[in-house]
């Protein structure tokens, strides 16, 4: 049996649930919120793959701007679940998971009380409001995290999904405000073998999954080319393709980032810091809110019965998200940033300010709202004297 060792080391408070939310579990880095991203982030990297060869299409939604179609869904969770070994349930078949994971804490985890400045961070602050006392794991936190190869089917699956759990870590935090960096972790020591660079894994994954389908997914997944017209991805995709010239999956680098740098990155979220940063006043009409895009930083977003929420979609989270990492990380120090451009938004979105208005979204909506919010992101990075730069795709 295979095993494979990652070391790690989170850069920012992470906040893990427990079964009282104000209280951390004592592993403080639980194996399902690790298996979670790891999912998620594989379904992305095939919908990509599949996207980009027209075996993922989607259609119009009634409730929703695009939505993929049955037979679409089965090839991505067999792809997933059976082929890359991440566990399997399909309408006549099951397959238990060949890839094990399991995590446990190196040396002793002493968790802290966020106090009423949130430590400068946004997300944190809105935790201490009140009276509740919730509890985070500090920075330097480490973590040992074991995978298992309990069986081998499919090899060179397996060994992708490996990588994409280390492109998963780099990408995406662990626990609330995973999206705006919190949680984030260092890779410090893994046992598998890895570019040195963060855009090299991204290609290197990326050109292995596209190899995937074609040796598997007609043969074992079902999965059908279609010579339609394609929209935006119906979900999440880590794509080199474009739509109206926004490039659909994008991958950004900040460099030469401190924490306390950090810390006004991950403020950006909030529309009266950006308007601090970039006015220099907290109340302004920055771009986002005269275009009536800001719903596109997640919904719902709204406060004292003002903001963006929809009937249709209770939540639909931000398709920009952060991860902050220091020297001591396998692919590089700097401030990584996602964006994914896809269809599974809401058709109609209510914004409510001084009066209200219904927004009716369509692809080119979706398209724009994230072109502004990464050109005012830039603009951020820029007042901090940062410079970002697009590592992936090339």
């Amino acid at each position: 049996m295979t095993k494979i060792v990652i070391e790690v080391t989170n850069t920012t408070p992470m906040l893990v649930g427990w079964h009282d939310p104000e209280l951390v579990d004592p592993m403080g880095l639980r194996a399902t919120e690790v298996k979670g991203i790891w999912r998620w982030w594989a379904r992305a990297v095939v919908a990509g793959a599949l996207y980009d060869k027209n075996m993922l299409i989607g259609e119009r939604g009634e409730d929703a701007v695009r939505r993929p179609l049955p037979n679409e869904i089965h090839a991505i969770n067999c792809l997933v679940g059976k082929v890359m070994g991440l566990g399997y349930t399909g309408e006549r078949e099951a397959e238990q998971a060949r890839l094990h994971l399991y995590v446990e804490k190196v040396g002793v985890l002493e968790p802290r009380v966020v106090t009423g400045d949130g430590l400068g961070y946004q997300r944190l602050r809105l935790l201490s409001l009140g009276r509740k006392r919730h509890q985070y794991i500090d920075t330097g936190s480490r973590f040992r995290i074991e995978v298992d190869i309990v069986r081998r089917e499919y090899a060179d699956a397996e060994d992708l999904a490996l990588k994409i759990l280390v492109l998963s870590l780099q990408l995406m935090g662990i626990g609330k405000g995973s999206r705006k960096g919190l949680g984030s972790l260092d890779v410090t020591y893994t046992n598998l073998s890895i570019p040195s660079s963060l855009a090299d894994l991204v290609e290197e994954i990326y050109r292995g999954v596209s190899h995937l389908v074609d040796k598997y997914g007609y043969s074992e997944c079902k999965a059908q080319q279609k010579s339609v017209r394609k929209g935006l991805p119906p979900i999440p995709a880590l794509s080199r393709d474009q739509y109206n010239r926004f490039n659909i999956a994008q991958i950004h680098v900040v460099r030469n980032v401190d924490l306390g740098k950090f810390i006004e990155i991950h403020n950006f979220f909030v529309r009266s810091e950006r308007c601090r940063k970039l006015y220099g006043n907290p109340v302004c009409e920055d771009k986002l809110r005269k275009s009536l895009h800001a719903w596109v930083l997640g919904l719902p977003r709204s406060q004292r019965g003002t903001g963006y929420s929809s009937e249709d979609f209770e939540r639909r989270a931000s398709p920009m998200f952060i991860s902050y990492h220091e020297k001591g990380n396998r692919l590089g120090q700097g401030v990584f940033v996602t964006m994914l451009a896809s269809g599974d938004w809401p058709r109609k979105i209510e914004w409510a300010g001084a009066g209200s208005q219904m927004l009716v979204i369509d692809e080119g909506d979706v398209v724009n709202a994230m072109a502004n919010a990464l050109n005012e992101f830039r603009e951020y990075v820029d007042k901090l004297k940062l410079q970002m730069n697009r590592v992936w795709p090339w």
